[in-house]
């Protein structure tokens, strides 16, 4: 074995921004990525502890797996309180809209993305939380990968909601990174260990899980250090050799899970997933992509301290060469999982030659560009469930659609086809006789979350509200123009027959949803159906997020459409803006003390708050009130509209 000088001199040589030797490791491992695992500056990782130069399942079995978190010490050497919440963006992804540039992500981001899930968990008079955010003795000295903010530090907190108590958060990891979309999610299994699922990026940076020392103690919520249980990707032979990775003259690398997606369902965790899967040559060379985002369910067993990871299964992969996969949004209640997707398709805007003219937009600082893939290509909204932990799934109309015990999973377009839900746009037939070189994509859907009743725990599906953005116009995610940002962005809810509801629209022609990447929650309370929901409606600005609205079910008519009814709203002179509004999972609000919403929040001094809220408006801002007690309260600064504490009110 390495001494530890010898493994310290090997680690921040390997970790050096200037220096390519790492290429000799295999960074598709997940343990042996040189950005998954920092080592610069306060925020490093404790050089006493394994080697992450040496790539060998030997190394990883004996000195990695089901060991302490190297970066454990930072709870002593860090002040926990200077833990915050960030923002990305997506600078090279620009749209010029209103003399403004737009990116595809913005805002306060650490409750992102809306595909990864749960962020937030109740157990007993705690509600768990993940942090997502920064601290400042992390700070980049070098840029990162994809962006050059500041590093990611993941974080467990707690909060008591009876008491008011705001746990000094337990430092996890830290990654030599700042993507978005190495985002982490928690869940609570049944013995009250909480388990961290920290996300990878496409083959980068493979997905890491940790697991609390200790049990959830109702008293004290003392959770203890977090131990690494797996940090071992999968090959992409073994997920998928006979549809994608066909090229051999190309490497199928090691991948590890995206958007996670935790539940803890039949003693075992469900983790629903993305993987990033080499696409066909003969599709790579036609469109303007290279891998294709297929939707797997793996499975883990508890055991010993740790876990063990079952084989990935396909859920939703399309063998056929024209599909560039799907993204998806999931829940679980009464042990039922319920999954809601889209449809990656390529179109005129997305060949890599022939494009029309009027695929061309106006990019970062006005000048003309086609930035068109398929995967912002998003269409068409479709929906199964489980009621066996993942077995077998049946569409909304309770048929069967694939047995995954038997391999089967959903492969066709027209199997596709038997859990569509909500077809924003008929005039597309992605069925029969689909042709990308004379088809525009014009409408989009962006699933943001989703919430089921059932009739009993592992019943049949009783009801369901699928939240989405629908965005009109060839150019995706924002308007050409800004007087267009009503009209053409509007958050939708589908139920389980397909049919679709307004949110904060006036009539169907003037909505407030400006950005397709502003993302709310809903959720189901009670048997009937009845469901509130929070969405951060637009400011003005164009960009993702907003102030916080509530709406509920009961259904209103607005013009010519149906819309959900107001319950309150944050001010709009609020300068604080909202965005990834998450819902706490397992919530149960008996008194309407109980926090129900997590968000993050912007704030005046660029520091991005976590919130935790009720149903009602009350909340309590975590960041910066580390190691206090402080209750839920309605805000006093700026008043959010109808704000209550008590209960069933509104």
């Amino acid at each position: 074995m390495k001494t530890k000088a010898t493994k310290a001199l090997i680690a921040g040589l390997l970790l050096s921004p200037v220096l390519s030797a790492h290429a000799a490791l295999d960074p598709t491992k997940g343990y042996a990525d040189p950005f998954n695992f920092n080592n610069h500056g306060k925020c490093s990782f404790n050089d006493s502890g394994p080697s992450y130069s040496d790539d060998s399942d030997y190394n990883y079995d004996t000195y990695i797996k089901n060991k302490v978190s190297p970066y454990h010490h930072l709870n002593t050497t860090l002040n926990e309180r200077l833990l915050r919440g960030s923002y990305y963006s997506l600078d090279n992804q620009l749209f010029y809209v209103g003399g403004q540039n737009v990116p595809k992500y913005s805002g306060p981001a650490s409750t992102g993305s809306a595909k990864a899930a749960p962020m937030a968990v109740q157990s007993g008079d705690w509600t768990y939380y993940i942090i997502n955010g920064a601290h400042s003795d992390c700070a980049l000295n070098a840029p990162a990968p994809n962006k050059g903010y500041e590093r990611l530090v993941y974080a467990v907190g707690a909060y008591n909601h009876k008491t008011g108590m705001i746990k000094e958060p337990v430092i996890v990891h830290v990654k030599d990174t700042s993507d978005f979309h190495d985002t982490a999610v928690l869940n609570v299994d049944s013995q009250g260990y909480v388990y961290v699922f920290i996300s990878g990026r496409n083959s980068t940076r493979g997905g890491l899980i940790y697991r609390s020392s200790n049990k959830h103690d109702n008293f004290f919520a003392n959770l203890g250090s977090f131990k690494l249980v797996d940090a071992k990707n999968e090959r992409g032979l073994t997920l998928d050799r006979d549809h994608n990775c066909t090229d051999s003259t190309k490497s199928c690398y090691n991948l590890g899970f995206t958007y996670p997606q935790a539940w803890w369902v039949n003693n075992k965790f469900v983790l629903l997933n993305t993987r990033y899967i080499q696409a066909p040559t003969e599709m790579t060379n036609e469109y303007k992509q290279t891998a294709r985002r297929q939707l797997y369910m793996t499975e883990y067993l508890p055991q010993s301290g740790g876990l063990t990871a079952l084989t990935s299964k396909k859920l939703v992969a399309l063998d056929d060469k024209l599909s560039f996969g799907h993204y998806s949004v999931s829940t679980e209640r009464n042990g039922v999982l319920a999954m809601a997707f889209n449809v990656h398709m390529p179109d005129s805007c997305t060949l890599k030659t022939g494009a029309r003219s009027e695929c061309l937009a106006l990019g970062k600082n006005g000048i003309k560009q086609n930035r068109h893939v398929p995967n912002d290509n998003r269409t068409n909204l479709y929906f199964m469930y489980s009621r066996d932990g993942g077995k077998t799934w049946k569409n909304a109309k309770h048929r069967t659609l694939i047995d995954t015990s038997r391999g089967q999973y959903i492969n066709t377009l027209n199997k596709l086809n038997e859990a569509l839900l909500y077809q924003p746009d008929t005039s597309v037939d992605i069925v029969s006789g689909y042709h990308p070189e004379s088809t525009t994509i014009k409408k989009r859907i962006y699933v943001k979350d989703l919430d089921i009743t059932t009739n009993g725990y592992g019943g049949y599906l009783t009801s369901l509200k699928v939240l989405v953005t629908e965005a009109d116009g060839i150019h995706g995610f924002v308007p050409k123009t800004s007087a267009e940002s009503r009209r053409m962005i509007r958050a939708l809810v589908i139920d389980q027959n397909g049919n679709k509801d307004y949110v904060g629209c006036y009539n169907s022609a003037d909505c407030w949803a400006d950005h397709a990447y502003s993302s709310g929650t809903v959720i189901s309370h009670g048997q009937s159906g009845y469901s509130e929901l929070a969405f951060p409606m637009s400011s003005g600005d164009k960009l993702a997020g907003g102030k916080v609205h509530l709406y509920n079910s009961n259904l209103k008519t607005a013009g010519d459409v149906k819309v959900w009814s107001y319950m309150g709203a944050q001010h709009y002179r609020d300068p604080n803006d909202v965005n990834y509004i998450r819902k706490v999972h397992d919530a149960k609000s008996v008194t309407g003390q109980e926090p129900v919403y997590f968000w993050a929040q912007s704030a005046s001094n660029s520091r991005v708050d976590l919130v935790l809220s009720g149903r009602y408006g009350q909340q309590v801002q975590l960041t910066g009130n580390f190691g206090t007690s402080k209750k839920m309260t309605c805000p006093t600064a700026y008043v959010f509209n109808r704000c209550t504490t008590a209960n069933n009110v509104m």
